[in-house]
C-alpha cells in the first residue's frame, strides 16, 4: 500500500451560466480524491454532477462542473469541499481515510493534535480536546455521520484508541462493531514494511466477526497515529470480505511510514 502526500482542494467557484453549468470544482490532486468528495457530496444532495474531466487550465489537475446547483445546496456543497480543504486526505485500500493532522510540523515540533496525542498517550493526559475534534470531522462529513458502527484498531502499547472508540460511541450513539480480535499486536515500531504486513497478516488470522449483522454496514475504524497502515489496511479487508464499507479516522498522519 502506498500512502500519499495529501491532496488539497484549489479553487471552488461560480462558473459562466451560459454553458448551463453552475459551479465549477478543481483539484491540484489524484482523480481519486476528486471521486471521493464527488461521491460525499451526492451522499446528501440530489445534484447534477458532470463525469471528472482533466483540467488543462489554470494549473490544476481535475475538474468537475455541478450542475443547477441553488444557493442554498451550493453552501452546503462549499462546506464539503472546506472539509476535504481542511483534513488530510489517506490514499489507501479503505473507501476513504483522513487524518486530523500530521504528528509533526516538518519545521520540527508536534502539532497541535499531534501535542494532544502524546498528552494523552503518555502523560496520561485528558482526551477530551482529541474526542471534541474527531466529533467535528465526523458531524460533519455525511458519510462518516450516516456510518452505522464504530471501531478502534488494536493497539499493544496504550488503551488511547479504545477509550477514544468509547467516547466517541458514546456521544454519535454509534455501537461498537461486532468485531473479536483474540491476538493484539506486539509492538511494530522498528519493524520494516513488509514485517509489518506479515505480523499483522497473522494477528487478523484470529479475527471473529459477525457476519450478519456487518452485510451492507458502514463502519469508522479509528486510530491515533497512522505510520505504514499496515493494521488498518488489514482489518478493513477482512471487514470488506463481508461486505462492509470501512471508513478510516486517525488523529495524526506520520511523515515517515516506519517511525513517529
Amino acid at each position: 500500500m502506498d500512502t500519499i502526500k495529501p491532496t488539497r482542494l484549489e479553487k471552488f467557484n461560480q462558473y459562466s451560466k451560459n454553458n448551463g453549468h453552475t459551479f465549477v470544482v478543481r483539484i491540484k490532486g489524484t482523480r481519486r480524491y476528486l471521486e471521493l468528495l464527488r461521491d460525499t457530496i451526492q451522499a446528501n444532495h440530489t445534484v447534477n454532477i458532470s463525469p471528472i474531466w482533466p483540467d488543462q487550465y489554470y494549473d490544476y489537475d481535475f475538474g468537475l462542473f455541478i450542475n443547477n446547483a441553488n444557493e442554498q445546496l451550493a453552501s452546503q456543497i462549499s462546506a464539503i469541499l472546506s472539509l476535504f480543504e481542511r483534513y488530510l486526505f489517506l490514499d489507501d485500500n479503505l473507501a476513504q481515510t483522513f487524518a486530523l493532522d500530521y504528528h509533526m510540523q516538518y519545521q520540527g515540533g508536534r502539532t497541535k493534535i499531534g501535542e494532544l496525542v502524546y498528552q494523552a498517550k503518555y502523560q496520561n493526559g485528558t482526551i477530551d480536546q482529541l474526542v471534541k475534534h474527531f466529533l467535528e470531522f465526523i458531524e460533519h462529513h455525511p458519510l462518516y455521520h450516516q456510518a452505522d458502527y464504530i471501531y478502534g484498531v488494536p493497539s499493544s502499547r496504550s488503551p488511547l484508541v479504545q477509550q477514544l472508540v468509547t467516547r466517541l460511541g458514546r456521544d454519535l450513539d454509534k455501537p461498537i462493531a461486532p468485531i473479536v480480535i483474540n491476538k493484539h499486536p506486539s509492538n511494530m515500531k522498528d519493524l520494516s514494511l513488509e514485517e509489518k504486513f506479515q505480523q499483522v497478516g497473522k494477528i487478523f488470522e484470529t479475527v471473529r466477526v459477525d457476519e450478519q449483522n456487518l452485510q451492507g454496514k458502514h463502519i469508522i475504524l479509528i486510530d491515533d497515529i497512522y505510520q505504514s497502515g499496515a493494521t488498518m489496511n488489514e482489518i478493513a479487508q477482512r471487514l470488506q470480505r463481508y461486505g462492509a464499507t470501512v471508513y478510516g479516522l486517525v488523529a495524526t498522519k506520520t511523515h515517515s511510514q516506519s517511525n513517529v
